[in-house]
C-alpha cells in the first residue's frame, strides 16, 4: 500500500473516529441531562408531597383543637352549674370531636393521636364529674390540652 493511501485511510478513519467520539459524548451528555431532569422532577414531587402532608397535619390538629375549644365553651356553664338548660352529654355528644380525632390519627404521629384521645377522654370525664371534683378535673383537662398542643407542635416541627 502506498504511503499516500495509508495517510488517506488514516485521515478518513480519524474523521470517523472523531465523529464517533463526538456522537458518544453527545449521547452521554443527553443521558446525564435526562437523569438530572428526572431526579429534579422526583425531588420536586417529594417537596410538594411533604408540603401537602404538613398542611394536612396542621389542618387536622387545628381543626381538632378548634372543635375541642367549642365543646369546652359549650359545656363550661353546664359543668360549673351556671346553666342547667344545657343537656347533659350522652353517647353521641362527642361524635364531631371523635371525627376530628380520626383525622389526627390519619395525618399525625402516634404521639399526637394519643394526646388527642387523652384530651377527648379528659373532656368527657370533666363533663360528668361530681361537684367536689370539678377543679381537679378541669386542671387535668387543661394539662391534657397542653400536652396535645406540645405534641402537635413537635409533630409539625413548629417552635413553642
Amino acid at each position: 500500500m502506498s504511503t499516500e493511501l495509508v495517510i488517506a485511510a488514516v485521515g478518513v478513519g480519524g474523521t470517523l473516529m472523531a465523529s464517533a467520539l463526538a456522537f458518544t459524548a453527545q449521547v452521554t451528555q443527553l443521558r446525564s441531562q435526562h437523569k438530572w431532569s428526572r431526579q429534579e422532577a422526583e425531588a420536586s414531587w417529594q417537596r410538594e408531597r411533604e408540603a401537602r402532608l404538613f398542611e394536612r397535619r396542621r389542618n387536622a390538629s387545628t381543626e381538632f383543637l378548634s372543635t375541642y375549644e367549642r365543646y369546652y365553651a359549650v359545656f363550661f356553664p353546664y359543668v360549673w352549674d351556671l346553666d342547667r338548660t344545657i343537656p347533659p352529654p350522652d353517647y353521641d355528644t362527642f361524635d364531631e370531636l371523635s371525627e376530628r380525632v380520626s383525622t389526627v390519627e390519619i395525618y399525625g404521629s402516634i404521639a399526637v393521636a394519643d394526646r388527642a384521645h387523652e384530651l377527648v377522654s379528659s373532656l368527657s370525664k370533666w363533663t360528668n364529674i361530681r361537684a367536689d371534683e370539678r377543679e381537679g378535673a378541669e386542671k387535668a383537662l387543661h394539662e391534657a390540652r397542653k400536652r396535645f398542643t406540645a405534641a402537635a407542635r413537635a409533630d409539625l416541627g413548629v417552635s413553642q
